[in-house]
This record gives structure tokens, sequence and C-alpha cells, in this order.
């Protein structure tokens, strides 16, 4: 194992070798996380743009001039809750990855975020760091092409999805996941080296998440043998929740760090609050804030 790798963290690693005989991953359902909370999905849906609710404001503020009027917004109200309404489209020309009102609040009010906003966050970070050696995959690759029963749509299937973002056999790129419908956690995989670590800020082990992933790549670059898989969960200096709501900023995190400073640990992280602060303003002004 080349310790150099960018975003190498020391833990127990587990070498897996499979033969072509040996089964896949079986698709029983993963049992919730102790203490997890079951995130409100919000449905994919086609929403007309409505300007009555559409956050519009003067291009020349700040960004966080910008979050604070969003904050005085009356679609924050209560009576809001179900309406689903979009605040604005993070990919404003491509009319895509919206940010709902209703994340807007959970920000706001400490809850939990949905796929959606987190996907929003990945997509700025695949734009802005494009030109680097590393790929952002949205939240869809996970839920579309790993998590089962989508784990079977068949290799041409995934490589059609991961050439959209420019990967090769050879790529190191990060995948933000949801499991259950309830927890968010973070992959990194370096494919020159057949490495996947994975993070999870509640420090739970994921042994089946991972091995889900594994199935799904290993069939990609058509190579079964010698993969590493880190599950970090027992590494006491990754910075870690001491919620149960924050896993989503949690996940962003890790991945602006692994872009940036390539450190996850508490001391990197700093006051949680003025972390999500920083999030929620790169995605209310549609650029990244380090």
């Amino acid at each position: 194992m080349d310790s150099n790798v960018k975003g190498y963290t020391s833990s127990k690693k587990v070498s897996k070798k499979r033969n072509a005989a040996e089964p896949r991953v079986t698709r029983s359902k993963t049992a919730k996380k102790e203490g997890a909370i079951d995130v409100d999905e919000l449905p994919d849906i086609q929403l007309s743009d409505n300007s009555d609710s559409f956050f519009v404001v003067d291009a020349n503020l700040s960004a966080e001039e910008k979050l604070k009027e969003l904050m005085k917004s009356q679609f924050l109200g209560d009576k809001y809750d179900k309406s689903r309404l979009i605040t604005l489209y993070v990919d404003e020309a491509g009319k895509d990855h919206p940010l709902y009102y209703i994340d807007v609040k959970r920000y706001r009010d400490k809850g939990w975020i949905s796929n959606h906003f987190v996907g929003a966050y990945f997509f700025l970070l695949q734009r802005h760091f494009m030109s680097d050696n590393i790929k952002f995959l949205d939240t869809n690759f996970w839920s579309h092409y790993v998590q089962p029963p989508n784990n079977d749509r068949g290799v041409t299937m995934v490589s059609e999805y991961l050439s959209k973002y420019g990967i090769t056999k050879d790529s190191h790129f990060v995948v933000p996941a949801l499991i259950s419908n309830c927890h968010f956690i973070y992959f990194e995989v370096d494919l020159s080296t057949k490495l996947i670590s994975l993070y999870d800020s509640l420090g739970h082990r994921n042994s089946r998440e991972i091995l889900l992933l594994y199935d799904v790549l290993s069939l990609y670059i058509k190579d079964t043998e010698d993969w590493t898989m880190m599950d970090n969960f027992a590494k006491p200096s990754i910075a870690r929740q001491t919620d149960m709501h924050s896993c989503g900023f949690f996940v962003c995190f890790y991945a602006l760090s692994l872009a940036t400073t390539s450190d996850v640990s508490s001391e990197a992280l700093g006051e949680v609050d003025k972390t999500k602060k920083k999030i929620m303003m790169s995605l209310v002004d549609r650029k990244i804030y380090v």
C-alpha cells in the first residue's frame, strides 16, 4: 500500500481476492444504524419554474449577505413544508441540481439534509476542481448503480455513467452515498491502486457498503484481485459528528478537504456551524467557498 496516495489514512486494511466464480453480494436490506434518523427524501419530481417562490437577490451582494436574505424568506414557513418548492437551481444554466426550501429550513433548524442538497454541492465541487486529478460523482451513482436492487444494471451502463465524468481505469474519484435512506457516508476511490477508503461521520463500520462498491467497480475495471478496502471507523483523528443530523454536511466537508488539504481532522473542521454556513453560502452563490 502506497502511503503517498492523496487522502490516504492509516486504518485496519483488508485485501480481498475474489475469483470469477465467487457469488456477488446479496440484495438483503441493510439494517438501520442504531440511532440513525430517517431522511425524508425528496422525490425526483418535475416542478414548474415559479417566479413567485424562486429566490431572487441582488447579484452584487456577498454570499453571506445572500444567505442572510434567504433566511428571511416567507417560504421557510411551516405551511410550505410539503410544497417542495425550489429555492434555486445550483446549475443555473442547465436548470439542474435544485436547492429546496425544505433543505434550507433544515439547515436553519439543524435538521438532516436530503440527497438533493448533497448532490448539488458535489456538482459545485466537480465544476470547481474539474481541472484537478480527481472527480466528484453525485449521489445518483450510489442510488442508481450500486445500491441494491440497482446494482445489477451491468458494466455497460456503469461505464456510460462514469464516462460522463471522464473516469478511466486509472482515475481518482469520490462517491457520496445515502445508505438505508437514513445516513450519508463517503467513499474515496483510486482505481490505479485498487483502493477504496470509506469515511463515516458516526464512526460506524460499513463492511457491506464497501463490498457493494467493490462489486461494481471490480467488474468495471475487469480486475477482482488484490483490492485494498479501508473502513476508517476506528481512526480517532477523523472529524466526527456529535449529533444525529449532520452526516450530509460532514460528507461535503470530507470531499472539500480531499480536494484542498487532505486533512479531515477535527482541527481542520473547526466549528461545525461555520463549516455548515460555508457550504450553504456555496450553494446560494453557486461557487465553492473554502
